[in-house]
C-alpha cells in the first residue's frame, strides 16, 4: 500500500466533541474530519459533511465519485474502536486502499504498514544479538 506519508507517531483526541456526540457507525466521519493530521478536506464526503447527510446516504451519493474517500472497515462501538480505509476510487467499482486508520478510545491514529511493522520487528531482533 502506498501510503501518503508516514503519520503513525500522531494521535487526535477532541474530548469536547466526544463529550457532546455519541461516537458510532453514524457519527465517526464527522468525528474522524476533525483530525487535521488525517482527514483529507478535499475527499469525496467532505461535501455531503457540510450538508450534513447521513453515513448510508453519503455511502450511496459517494459510490458514484472519483477520488479519496474514507470508509469505515470495521467496528466494535461497545468496545470503541473503529477501524477505517482510506481509498482511492477510481471508478463505482475500483477503489485502491492508501492508509489505514483506526479510533481506539475516541483517539485516532494512523495504522502502521505492514513494511513499517517488519522493520520495527527486525531492528528489535538484530539489537538483541
Amino acid at each position: 500500500m502506498a501510503g501518503e506519508g508516514d503519520k503513525t507517531d500522531l494521535c487526535f483526541r477532541d474530548p469536547v466533541w466526544l463529550e457532546r456526540n455519541p461516537l458510532n457507525e453514524e457519527t465517526w466521519i464527522y468525528y474522524f474530519s476533525g483530525s487535521q493530521d488525517f482527514y483529507d478536506p478535499n475527499c469525496i464526503q467532505n461535501q455531503f459533511l457540510k450538508e450534513m447527510k447521513s453515513v448510508s446516504d453519503m455511502a450511496t451519493l459517494c459510490s458514484d465519485k472519483v477520488g479519496i474517500q474514507y470508509v469505515l472497515i470495521g467496528h466494535d462501538a461497545e468496545r470503541g474502536i473503529f477501524v477505517i480505509e482510506k481509498q482511492q476510487r477510481s471508478s463505482s467499482k475500483s477503489t485502491s486502499p492508501l492508509s489505514h486508520f483506526y479510533i481506539l478510545q475516541g483517539t485516532i491514529y494512523q495504522s502502521p504498514t505492514l513494511l513499517a511493522l517488519l522493520n520495527s520487528r527486525l531492528v528489535r531482533m538484530c539489537g538483541r544479538v
